[in-house]
């Protein structure tokens, strides 16, 4: 830990050199994460004030000379060799004077809040090049390495730099501070929680210390399913290019990297491997933790992601506020559940359309206004997209990955007890089991409750909005809400609509895994788009997520939108240096605002003044005008939106409000009274009341953890040292 000493005292000085007697209180901090969720067996810690003769023990061990006085006058160092579970971590000054902060430190192996962790889980680190490693953590060895850009023109890419041999082509790079360092990377390589993580950083050869800014980009990558797989990441290799180009979770960031960054990130952060955002915030916590004990304090950390990797932003930000900064979402997801809901209607219309009541919609155009686009339908890209990876329990897992014939994988018929890989499943540490009374017939022959399931579409009138805009006619409506149905557990088509369990609704809002907006309002987001009015992507969801902002906040200063012209929004930042160029001087003013005012405050009132909405064709900016941008580019809604739901799209569950004719005032040909009496069989219990908020709906307690059992219990603030007397 040499360099990480010197990086981190700024210079190594005698506790005993000059240090000033003081009568400030004495106090501990945890720098590197909070002092109750440590993990690895050490930490970086703060002592305040830097004066003679103090004296710092760890579970009565003294750990004074790991601790060193910095420039800033704090006494600084990483704290290690702490044993898993709670340690007293005291400062004592001569006259007796002192403060105990308690650490609770974890294995590295986790989990930390997360809860039980899925299985069966399958280890990747050969694939990685990390080795061998077997089940359940599937740990190895952690590997560091060099690299530069150099001179040579005939040399493209990353070079393999070797410390003890320095080449002599190493080229030279100005970080966004106006420092002008070597390009010299170090990367570190490693597992933990499960995951194969990776972070580099601008390192300073002659110094052997790290020679970054101090702010850290991660990366979310993309995808979304359940694969009970370790997963493997994109790190920097000599020869590579670098600026990775797709939903990857990489390190190799050259464009990043040049200007100061540290960039980082981790296997389990890629909703291709893993689908718990909770298990994804946890492990970027450990990441970032074992980042600052390497590398130093970080300033502020900005998100960047794609699809899945836009779903973990968006959840970390909201469910654990403060481990990221700054998010941004590229082609929008959304949340697990609320675009889950979504897809889920597209498969039952689908169906509806395609195999029951053909005859009735030959128009594509009455289609897609009941889907909610009034453009080109996104539901039949759904289907091929999430529906089935989602909900499917027999195919959630990725067949092509794991093998369709894979012993451990849930099936109805030949094998029961098998894993179920929906969301919830792969989240039951979060959602627990359904209680007995609702067991169905598997459920009571293998003698345990599935995941419960908070998709329900009881009182919903498919079509409604375009109904009473006389897009289609009463006998369409009636007819699809007579026989949309829904899906039992198994995924099979039924009848009957579905209704959510009433333990997952009361979960899904109060964990965070639907965020409604109160606790987003404490991150800079630059929404970097979609890629049309296609799949769970489409643009509506940046739009979604901007009324859950008002409606909680009332206010969305806090997120800006841009839109690219030519589809799918680019993922390398030559394609989009505008975007880290912003959230860096929108975080920096942030972090250097000393008023006494609420964080949410601040974010609104530190935004750079071209963080706004803008709309761009390639290299050319079209508009910032955000109704210029919608003409541009017109964006749908969702098929609950055109069932006349809110444009928060958050309603997992209606509540209900007894039918009336007069609701279909307006359609064409008028609503017969024949017709109505089908409407009421339908809906016997009344339609969807959407003036008020869902069943279940609260507002998102934030860090919640699953240690104690499913439902999840909040950690409270973060703990703080006690004075303790002479």
């Amino acid at each position: 830990m040499r360099w990480a000493a010197l990086i981190l005292a700024g210079g190594v000085l005698s506790l005993l050199s000059a240090a000033p007697a003081v009568a400030a209180d004495v106090s501990v901090r945890t720098l590197s994460n909070r002092a109750d969720l440590v993990s690895g067996g050490d930490v970086l810690v703060e002592v305040t004030p830097a004066a003679s003769g103090i004296r710092v023990t760890a579970g009565g061990r003294d750990v004074t000379s790991q601790l060193h006085r910095g420039p800033d006058g704090r006494l600084i160092g990483v704290v290690s060799r702490l044993p898993n579970g709670s340690t007293d971590l005291a400062a004592r000054l001569p006259d007796g004077r002192g403060a105990v902060l308690t650490v609770h430190n974890h294995p590295l192996t986790g989990p930390v809040f997360s809860g039980p962790q899925t299985q069966p889980w399958t280890c990747d680190t050969e694939g990685q090049g990390l080795g061998p490693s077997k089940p359940p953590f599937c740990m190895a060895p952690t590997q560091v390495a060099y690299f530069y850009r150099s001179t040579d023109p005939t040399k493209s890419g990353w070079q393999a730099y070797d410390p003890k041999h320095p080449p002599a082509d190493v080229a030279k790079t100005t970080t966004d501070d106006g420092r002008s360092v070597p390009f010299v990377v170090r990367q570190e390589i490693g597992t933990m929680n499960r995951s194969i993580y990776a972070f580099a950083a601008l390192w300073d050869p002659a110094h052997d210390a790290p020679a970054w800014n101090r702010k850290l980009f991660y990366d979310f990558g993309g995808g979304a399913a359940p694969s009970h797989h370790q997963g493997l990441i994109t790190t920097i290799k000599a020869g590579s290019d670098g600026d990775r180009v797709g939903p990857e979770v990489s390190t190799d960031f050259p464009a990043v990297l040049a200007r100061g960054y540290a960039t980082a990130t981790a296997s389990l952060d890629r909703g291709e491997y893993n689908v718990n955002d909770v298990t994804a915030a946890e492990t970027m916590m450990m990441v970032k933790e074992r980042l600052i004990e390497q590398l130093g304090e970080v300033r502020f950390t900005m998100g960047w992601g794609c699809s899945g990797g836009s779903i973990n932003q968006n959840l970390i930000s909201g469910a654990y506020p403060g481990l990221l900064d700054g998010i941004q979402p590229s082609c929008n997801a959304g949340d697990w559940y609320s675009t889950g809901m979504d897809s889920m209607d597209c498969h039952l219309l689908e169906n509806y359309f395609t195999n029951v009541s053909p005859h009735l919609w030959a128009n594509v155009a009455q289609r897609d206004a009941v889907e909610g686009q009034g453009l080109p339908s996104s539901c039949q890209t759904y289907e091929l997209l999430t529906t089935r990876y989602w909900w499917d329990p027999g195919y959630g897992c990725f067949p092509h990955l794991v093998g369709s014939d894979s012993p451990w994988v849930y099936n109805a018929q030949t094998n029961p007890t098998g894993v179920r890989c929906t969301l919830m499943d792969d989240q039951v540490a979060i959602f627990g089991h359904r209680p007995r009374e609702r067991w169905g017939p598997i459920e009571r022959k293998i003698g345990r409750g599935f995941a419960p399931r908070p998709l329900d579409n009881v009182g919903v009138q498919y079509g409604l909005a375009p109904l009473l805009a006389g897009l289609i006619t009463p006998e369409q409506f009636v007819d699809l809400n007579e026989k949309v149905g829904g899906v039992d557990l198994d995924y099979n088509y039924t009848p009957q609509r579905m209704v959510a369990d009433p333990e997952a609704l009361q979960i899904v809002y109060r964990t965070g895994r639907v965020p409604v907006g109160n606790t987003w309002a404490d991150a800079a987001i630059i929404d970097l788009g979609s890629n049309g009015n296609y799949d769970v992507h489409a643009d509506v969801r940046s739009h979604i997520a901007r009324a859950r902002l008002m409606q909680a906040n009332g206010s969305a200063a806090n997120q800006v939108i841009w839109k690219h012209a030519g589809g799918e929004q680019p993922f390398d930042l030559a394609g989009m240096p505008e975007s880290l160029d912003v959230m860096n001087r929108w975080l920096t003013a942030i972090k250097a605002d000393k008023r006494d005012l609420p964080l949410a405050q601040k974010v609104i009132r530190d935004k750079p003044a071209d963080a706004v909405d803008r709309c761009d064709a390639g290299t050319t900016e079209l508009s910032r005008d955000n109704g210029v941008c919608r003409t541009l580019f017109p964006y749908a809604a969702s098929a609950r939106i055109a069932a006349g739901g809110p444009p928060t799209n958050d309603v997992m569950k209606c509540r209900l409000r007894p039918l009336s004719i007069d609701d279909y005032n307006g359609a064409v040909p008028p609503m017969t009274t024949a017709q109505f009496e089908r409407l009421k069989k339908v809906f016997p219990n009344g339609v969807c009341d959407w003036s008020k908020p869902g069943v279940g709906y609260q507002p998102n307690v934030p860090w919640m953890t699953f240690t104690g059992g499913p439902g999840g219990r909040p950690l409270g603030p973060a703990p703080r040292s006690r004075e303790v007397d002479r």
